[in-house]
């Protein structure tokens, strides 16, 4: 392996580490707020053993009482991806302290939202296997000319949903 794979590779790794230390810090804040835990301290992921208390953060500059299309803008600036509506949901229930929310009437909400910042320009939706269940929205400046995703803005694949065909006689 030449010195530029194996640097590409090392790079393609710890870029893949960060992504799991953010998914797994999202998850612990969730549950924070699910137990009531919530605070503005910041949470730092680490390797190290972590107090039974979850501290969740909301960004000091997101503002709550912004409209859902802000929020939506906000959250795909931030996370710099392409996101599905769940994955938005989440965060977004997560900044606005909601424990009581329903991720899925939230997602319904993001979905006319995303459909109105689409109709404006805005953002873009992709779907890499081209069914919708695989929808993703985020920025069209993180598009190449030919339609593909530019290097950095990659949609997070463990997010997508793969259906297994069985064969079912009848």
């Amino acid at each position: 392996m030449s010195n530029d794979n194996l640097q590409l590779t090392i790079n393609t790794l710890i870029n893949q580490r960060e992504k799991l230390l953010k998914k797994i810090n999202s998850l612990d804040e969730a549950i924070a707020i699910l137990r009531g835990e919530v605070s503005s301290e910041p949470v730092i992921v680490s390797n190290e053993p972590k107090p039974s208390t979850i501290v969740p953060t909301t960004p000091a500059d997101y503002d709550v009482k912004s409209s859902v299309n802000s929020k939506v803008k906000y959250i795909l600036k931030e996370k710099n991806r392409f996101m599905r509506f769940r994955e938005i949901a989440e965060i977004m229930a997560i900044y606005d302290h909601k424990i009581n929310i329903s991720i899925s009437d939230l997602a319904n909400k993001i979905s006319n939202a995303c459909a109105n910042l689409k109709q404006n320009n805005e953002i873009v939706k992709v779907r890499p296997d081209n069914k919708n269940i695989n929808s993703y929205w985020g920025s069209p400046k993180w598009l190449n000319p030919d339609g593909s995703i530019k290097t950095g803005h990659e949609i997070d694949q463990s997010s997508m949903v793969i259906r297994n065909k069985t064969n079912i006689e009848i």
